[in-house]
């Protein structure tokens, strides 16, 4: 029989205590070697999966040796039988609860280093919400089944209330169906440059389990339930490709060369499409006449943006050099005009006959 620690003369909760200190010292040990040398390791390596590992058990190694603490310190303490065993279901339902923890965000950082990876699954926080409660339902089951109370009546009455459940939060569970089925398609992914028909427009945020965030232009939060996004008119500014075509508009007047007017605007859109760092390497613009207005002949220039947001700077550059060019080569851009052509009418093109004399009034 192994002879105790201290002396019986000694205050019985004292190598308990003692236990528990040890426990707590190694605990904070293993996390300084987690935090300082494993960490700085793991960023070493070109493999992402140290990484997300570090961080999953991150506080992780003070929990774990405090519990192992505790349950040796319950088997040496001065307790009776019964607090005994309820202080070591508490330090197994703790094991478990630890484990859950950990799984729950290896998988959740499992996926979002994959989709660091995959630019077709996105970072959407929708997956890592589904996998943590799928994985925190099953620890609980097992934490239940673990402490004796029976989960198959809790499944039954799951089962059975389940549709009032869902009657009662259908638009929610309506919102997280249409998230899980929008990031299934791969259209809209978080990072894609979208358009609603209803006007709304952003760079996808997020899409959660109950809506889509969007950041529009000007730097706001456009937050839209999913139903109604998966159920939208979308313009996808991202897919087939990122970069986006540029429609400049303009007009020259009429009696100007369009022989002229026509290779001075290819070589100013040229030079911008080359020199520009938003435009798109490798594109030849194009200049087309479009129509005869009321007051000049319009033309347009195609070109080429590496993005959507690329297009405002693409066009100031093009319409400032474009106007200097015009300038220097004698090509008018003319101003609206209307031509107003006043015509008399017979009658009154005719003379009209003087009023006869007045007759002067007799004096009494």
């Amino acid at each position: 029989m192994a002879e105790p620690l201290f002396s019986p003369t000694i205050d019985p909760w004292l190598e308990p205590g003692a236990i528990l200190g040890v426990a707590l010292v190694i605990g904070a040990l293993l996390e300084w070697l987690m935090r300082s040398r494993v960490r700085a390791w793991a960023s070493k390596t070109a493999w992402r999966g140290d990484d997300v590992l570090v961080e999953t058990v991150r506080g992780m190694p003070q929990l774990a040796c405090l519990l192992f603490g505790v349950s040796i310190a319950a088997t040496s303490a001065p307790l009776t039988d019964q607090v005994r065993h309820v202080a070591l279901s508490v330090v197994s339902v703790g094991f478990i609860i630890l484990v859950t923890v950990i799984v729950m965000r290896l998988c959740a950082r499992g996926i979002a280093s994959q989709a660091g990876v995959l630019a077709s699954l996105g970072s959407a926080t929708i997956y890592t919400n589904v996998v943590r409660a799928i994985v925190l339902g099953i620890g609980m089951l097992v934490a239940f089944q673990h402490l004796g109370i029976p989960i198959a009546p809790m499944l039954t009455a799951l089962g059975v209330g389940g549709l009032a459940v869902a009657l009662a939060l259908q638009p929610t569970l309506s919102n997280l169906f249409s998230g899980i089925q929008i990031l299934a398609t791969r259209k809209i992914q978080p990072g894609h440059l979208v358009r609603l028909a209803s006007g709304e427009e952003g760079t996808v945020v997020d899409i959660s389990w109950r809506e889509t965030s969007l950041k529009s232009l000007s730097g706001n939060l456009v937050l839209i339930p999913n139903a109604m996004l998966a159920s939208a008119v979308v313009t996808n500014y991202t897919l087939p490709v990122q970069d986006i075509a540029v429609v400049a508009h303009f007009g020259v007047a009429y009696g100007s060369d369009l022989e002229l007017v026509e290779r001075v605007s290819r070589e100013v859109a040229s030079a911008v499409q080359t020199t520009h760092p938003d435009a798109f390497e490798g594109f030849q613009p194009v200049v087309l006449i479009t129509a005869l207005g009321g007051s000049s002949i319009d033309l347009i220039a195609v070109m080429r943006a590496k993005e959507f947001t690329g297009q405002g700077a693409l066009k100031h550059a093009f319409f400032k050099q474009l106007v200097a060019a015009f300038a220097s080569a004698g090509i008018s851009i003319p101003f609206p005009t209307q031509e107003v052509i006043l015509r008399r009418s017979p009658a009154a093109a005719e003379p009209r006959e003087a009023p006869p004399p007045a007759v002067p009034e007799a004096s009494a």
